[in-house]
């Protein structure tokens, strides 16, 4: 049976992935004396914090990009300018300069990408949860958020308390409250959609459903599976209106590589994907060449 909980919580954040605890631990940074007696309190879903770190860039957590943050904008495809701003407060270099605080040295390699200099992800996650631990966080580990709506802290502040509703009935408060719960991109590790319907339903947001990005593509009845692990260092590709050019992998289902992770985004089931493997001829030099090549034609013109 669950309980209430009749003390306040100053701040609780939902999530322990990566989100949530960078955020724990650069509050863990920015403490002051006034901050340091506040009640905090981090609820996490899974028995483990930071699964999907733990798994980015193959294990060694491509931190970020070493470029000019402008160049960010244009990455996030048609909604860039909804995530401007908050890439110029918090930019690139500042995340790089944060890592440091943590403990976590940085490097970047020449393709821009930036790594702990370790090149391990665990070595991160371990400097967030250092960094939360010492700012006084708790952690609550199989802590599932089912319920959320808000009551006045009292009849004559004006102040409003965030009320959480666990799995097991456990009724929390709190004067602030962080969302950091991740989509439904990875349902193993904790993030499958489940909050996305709760904010719907309890704060009456409108939640655009979500779709796959940054993924490889796979393909219906694909028959190339046996040559998978052949790659193209610049490939075309396009579906719709949408192109990209740039590295590509053939995979046993579909394809993958950068190039698709990009265009991934703009792919629905039952589109066509159209892709050049070698994007640096014209398709008219292309026709030409299988017209010139073609049985029967000695002339060698079409």
């Amino acid at each position: 049976m669950g309980k209430n909980s009749d003390s306040i919580y100053d701040v609780i954040v939902i999530g322990a992935g990566a989100s949530g605890l960078f955020y724990g631990a650069c509050e863990s940074l920015a403490r002051t004396p006034d901050t340091c007696h506040l009640r905090k309190l981090i609820l996490e879903k899974t028995e483990k914090a930071g699964q999907k770190l733990l798994m980015s860039g193959n294990g060694m957590c491509n931190i970020t990009h070493g470029g000019s943050i402008k160049d960010f904008v244009d990455r996030y495809g048609e909604h860039g300018r909804a995530v401007r701003s908050c890439l110029y407060r918090h930019n690139n270099l500042e995340l790089m300069k944060t890592m440091e605080e943590l403990g976590v040295p940085v490097t970047e390699r020449e393709d821009g990408k930036v790594f702990p200099a370790s090149m391990k992800a665990k070595d991160v996650l371990n400097a967030l949860l250092a960094g939360v631990r010492k700012g006084g966080w708790e952690i609550r580990y199989g802590a599932e958020v089912v319920g959320l709506r808000s009551v006045p802290e009292s009849t004559s502040s004006g102040k409003c308390l965030s009320v959480l509703v666990l799995s097991d009935g456990t009724t929390l408060r709190s004067r602030k409250l962080v969302i950091a719960c991740g989509g439904s991109s990875y349902p193993s590790t904790g993030s499958d959609g489940t909050f996305l319907k709760v904010m719907e339903h309890d704060l009456g947001l409108n939640v655009v459903e979500p779709r796959p990005a940054l993924t490889p593509v796979y393909v219906q009845d694909f028959n190339f599976g046996g040559i998978a692990g052949v790659s193209f260092a610049d490939a075309a590709l396009k579906c719709g209106t949408h192109t990209t050019r740039g590295p590509m992998l053939i995979t046993h289902k579909g394809f993958s590589g950068p190039a698709v992770l990009h265009i991934s985004q703009y792919v629905k089931t039952g589109d066509t994907l159209l892709i050049n493997f070698i994007p640096q001829i014209s398709p008219d030099d292309v026709l030409a060449k299988i017209k010139e090549d073609a049985p029967g034609n000695k002339t060698g013109v079409g």
